[in-house]
């Protein structure tokens, strides 16, 4: 019988250098990371190997295979081009040849696809171990961040493993977070999500409110509105910021940013699995009122947090943060159900409480459709009075349901 000849391409033996160096061979990766050994000495043990397991006629194919395999390791295969495009927000990996984007706030396909299962699969396998996360059943939903990989941006990948997924494939989901923000008076001069007369509105009202709540649900704009804001507060202020993931930064795109002096950020820390160390936004939340600071901001509300925040804009701070909703009135029952998921307190006095954040600004498709300040608590309806702000002609008052 004769002998079966499989011709591997350079896809196979780019999937064979991955596995290696990310099973046997893995401490070499990490010492690269480390700054024990140089990149150019990893590329050359990775280059011996190849050497060892690929035929003579096909040495030819040396060049192509190292470069496809540095892109798998420091870079992001088939996904570059995605990731240096800077109208796209969002990529997510539903399997290795059905992707899609969101670019400027509506979802297509990417146009690209990975060369197999296989392959694909390498790809989160090295974007794990990059990043010190190690994948297994244990481990089988991840969320991190990545800063070192772009210069541009800071990534946040979301990984859900096939041992959770009905498709037999991985799911990955990544948000690019620009490490250097614009400012509103650039997005105002663009004809996007501020107009004049509420860039200016903003401007002065990061001054005078005691607090600001930005609603809207994922991907709308509320945290690039949130980092156009803190452009605002004066640099004699003291600012704390805690945040989950790394999206809000005192870094400005405009050459004559001039970065806040005293602005801290803080970041949750998740181990996942095997981890026993964690540090959630309540921990962080409960450590900020032990900071001598004048604003404090959480980046997204989403659970006991909310009661720190309280207490911190309760004692004098000026208090900023986003939450999901569909209204302004939404977003502020929404924080209110938050302070009472551990306190004694009932909804109706979470909200007459919360009335320190008297500005509510609702963000939808990457537009500020509604703006609102709070002008105290009606005992009878149980609600809070809501000013709602016209920036072409009139202020309109309401009671909202």
């Amino acid at each position: 019988m004769p002998k079966i000849i499989i011709e591997r391409t350079v896809d196979d033996y780019v999937d064979m250098l991955v596995s290696y160096f990310n099973t046997i061979s893995n401490e070499s990766f990490l010492k690269v990371s480390k700054g024990e050994i140089t990149r150019e000495e990893f590329l050359f043990d990775a280059e011996n190997y190849l050497y060892k397991v690929l035929p003579q006629n096909r040495i030819n194919d040396t060049e192509e295979i190292m470069v496809k395999f540095q892109s798998y390791l420091w870079g992001f295969s088939v996904l570059d081009p995605i990731i240096a495009d800077e109208d796209i927000t969002d990529i997510k990996v539903i399997f290795h040849n059905h992707i899609r984007i969101k670019k400027k706030g509506e979802r297509m396909g990417a146009g690209v696809e990975f060369p197999s299962a296989k392959s694909y699969e390498r790809f989160i396998n090295s974007i794990a171990t990059r990043n010190g996360k190690n994948l297994s059943l244990i481990n089988s939903i991840l969320s991190f961040t990545d800063n070192d990989s772009s210069d541009n941006w800071t990534l946040r990948f979301t990984i859900a493993l096939d041992s959770v997924t009905s498709s037999r494939e991985p799911v990955l989901h990544i948000r690019k977070l620009p490490k250097e923000h614009k400012s509103l008076t650039y997005f105002e001069k663009n004809g996007l999500l501020v107009n004049e007369k509420q860039n200016e509105y903003f401007k002065n009202r990061i001054r005078e409110a005691t607090g600001i709540l930005i609603v809207g649900k994922t991907g709308s704009g509320k945290t690039i509105f949130y980092n156009g804001l803190l452009d605002y507060i004066p640099h004699s202020k003291a600012v704390l910021l805690i945040q989950d993931n790394e999206e809000l930064n005192n870094k400005g795109k405009d050459i004559d940013y001039v970065p806040h002096p005293e602005m801290i950020f803080l970041h949750t820390l998740m181990t996942n699995g095997e981890g026993k160390v964690t540090y959630t936004l309540e921990d962080l939340a409960r450590m900020a009122m032990l900071f001598d600071v004048d604003y404090i901001g959480i980046g997204e509300v989403k659970g006991g947090e909310a009661k720190y925040l309280l207490n911190c804009i309760m004692t004098g701070a000026i208090g900023m943060c986003t939450a999901h909703g569909s209204s302004v009135e939404d977003g502020m029952d929404k924080l209110a159900d938050y302070v009472t998921y551990d306190t004694p307190y009932t909804k109706e006095q979470a909200l007459e409480m919360l009335k320190r954040l008297n500005t509510v600004v609702y963000v939808q498709d990457f537009e500020i459709k509604d703006v609102a300040e709070v002008m105290g608590y009606d005992d009878v309806s149980k609600k809070l009075i809501y000013h709602h702000i016209t920036f072409e002609k009139k202020i309109k008052s309401s009671h909202r349901e």
